[in-house]
């Protein structure tokens, strides 16, 4: 993980950090633990902070409006979810550069225009972790290139009505993927006619379904 360096003085807070000191380094993250002083009553404290380095997230868009999404395995919660490709800036890497390469190699896509829409910080609670929110357009099919890790990811093609549901219906969970769809909303809106369209189709499958049973 990159090196974190704590601010000695921070004039629009109340405490100075006196140290600073990495108890975990490992290959994503460092966890460091800030000792603290407060200026009013001397009294002593500490600050965790998780520290990752840069990541990106590429929005694939197809001509048709639909979002390309990759749905993977995530250990921490031991579940599969649907998301952006995305991951880690390397070391000397752009972040643009970055975003390109994770399309290709998650999602199987090349991209003849990436566009930076938005910087997000992730969990700023506890973490110091940037991430680049980058839109993919005029997508080419290729061969992914998965590492091991990433054997059982599959790609699914999706439509914004679908994503805006499973959002509000609590099926996607990730703050990540949500703040990246918010801005591909802000950036880049729907045409009135494609979400008239959605809904009148929704209504369909509904209607649909009634009469089956």
């Amino acid at each position: 993980a990159q090196k974190y360096e704590a601010c000695k003085y921070i004039a629009n807070m109340n405490y100075d950090v006196l140290s600073s000191d990495v108890v975990y380094d490992g290959k994503i993250l460092q966890l460091v633990v800030d000792k603290i002083r407060y200026r009013s009553s001397g009294r002593e404290s500490a600050r965790e902070v998780v520290v990752k380095d840069d990541f990106v997230v590429a929005i694939p868009l197809l001509a048709d409006g639909r979002l390309v999404l990759v749905n993977q395995f995530r250990h921490p919660f031991a579940a599969r979810t649907a998301t952006f490709p995305a991951g880690r800036v390397d070391p000397g890497e752009e972040p643009a550069a970055a975003a390109a390469r994770e399309l290709e190699e998650e999602a199987g896509y090349r991209c003849g225009k990436l566009t930076k829409i938005a910087t997000v910080h992730e969990v700023p609670e506890f973490a110091r972790c940037v991430g680049h929110v980058y839109l993919a357009e005029a997508l080419e099919a290729t061969a992914a290139r998965r590492e091991e890790g990433e054997a059982t990811m599959t790609v699914e093609i999706c439509t914004r009505s679908e994503v805006r549901r499973r959002i509000l219906a609590g099926e996607q969970r990730s703050v990540t993927f949500t703040a990246s769809f918010f801005h591909l909303e802000t950036a880049r809106p729907e045409a009135p006619w494609a979400r008239v369209a959605a809904a009148v189709a929704l209504v369909g499958v509904a209607a649909l379904a009634l009469r089956r049973r």
